[in-house]
C-alpha cells in the first residue's frame, strides 16, 4: 500500500501518499490506488471532505512521472483531483514541486506550512506539462505571473503564494491540523448543497456570467426539494442544530 486511507469524526477522508523506501514506487501504482479510492468515497454520503496530504518533499515524486509521461497523460492524477465531488483541501507540509505543484492546484483549498515552497521547473528536464498547470495556474494567478513561474522556475514561498492566491491557508504549525479544522467547518453544511456549491463554482468559471447565473439558479431549484433544506428551516426556527444527511 502506498496510498494511506483514514475517516475521520468529522466526516473528513485524509488521503495520503505514503513515501515508503524499501517499495518500488510508480505513477501507475499511485494513479490505480488514488483512482480505487476516489471511486470508494465520491458517492459515500458520510463523507463531506477530501483531504489529500503527501510524505514527498515535493508533494509527489518527479522521476516517476519522468518514467513514463504517456501513462501520465492518459491517466491524469491532477484530472482524477479535479473531478472529485466533495471539496478536496491540498495539504502541502513541505514543498510543491513540477508535478506535485499540477496536482495541488487541481484541489479547491491549499492549505500549506511556513516552511513551503511551491515551483515548476520540468521544462528544464526537457519535460512538457503533464498535468494541466498551463490551463489551471493562469486562471489562479493570471496569465503574466503563470508565465513567470513555468518559465524561471522560480521557488514561491508561503507569503507570495498566499498573495498571489496559490494558497488560501498557512498554517503556524502543522497543515493537516489547520487543514482539519477547515473540514469540520465543512461537515456542518449541508452535504448537497456544499456539491451544488462547488459545481457552480467550478463550472461557472467555464461560462458567460448570465450561463453561470442560470446554472445556480437551476441548482438552487433542485436543492428546494432536498430533506435537508426542510431540516435547516426546521432548525432555524426551533433554534437548533441541524442533522443534515445528505438526502
Amino acid at each position: 500500500m502506498i496510498v494511506n486511507f483514514v475517516l475521520e469524526k468529522s466526516s473528513t477522508a485524509v488521503i495520503t501518499l505514503l513515501d515508503q523506501v524499501n517499495s518500488k514506487n510508480t505513477y501507475e501504482a499511485f494513479y490505480w490506488e488514488l483512482e480505487d479510492l476516489v471511486e470508494k468515497i465520491e458517492f459515500d454520503k458520510t463523507i463531506k471532505s477530501i483531504i489529500i496530504t503527501s510524505e514527498f518533499s515535493e508533494f509527489f515524486p518527479s522521476n516517476l512521472v519522468h518514467e513514463n509521461p504517456e501513462f501520465v497523460l492518459e491517466h491524469s492524477i491532477t484530472q482524477l483531483i479535479s473531478k472529485i465531488r466533495q471539496p478536496v483541501i491540498m495539504s502541502v507540509e513541505k514543498n510543491a514541486k513540477d508535478y506535485g505543484f499540477e496536482m495541488v492546484i487541481a484541489g479547491d483549498l491549499v492549505v500549506c506550512s511556513k516552511d513551503s515552497k511551491f515551483s515548476y521547473g520540468q521544462l528544464y528536464d526537457g519535460i512538457p506539462p503533464l498535468g494541466g498547470i498551463t490551463q489551471r495556474l493562469p486562471r489562479l494567478v493570471g496569465v503574466g505571473r503563470s508565465l513567470d513561474i513555468i518559465l524561471t522556475a522560480k521557488d514561491i514561498s508561503w507569503n507570495e503564494a498566499l498573495e498571489m492566491n496559490l494558497v488560501q491557508y498557512v498554517s503556524q504549525t502543522k497543515s493537516l491540523d489547520k487543514s482539519k479544522k477547515i473540514s469540520e467547518l465543512i461537515s456542518q453544511m449541508a452535504p448537497i448543497a456544499v456539491f451544488y456549491i462547488k459545481e457552480a463554482v467550478k463550472m461557472g468559471m467555464e461560462m458567460t456570467l448570465n450561463q453561470g447565473i442560470s446554472l445556480e439558479a437551476d441548482l438552487s431549484f433542485i436543492l428546494q426539494s432536498t430533506d435537508d433544506r426542510k431540516e435547516g428551516l426546521d432548525s432555524f426556527f426551533k433554534r437548533k442544530l441541524p442533522s443534515f444527511k445528505g438526502e
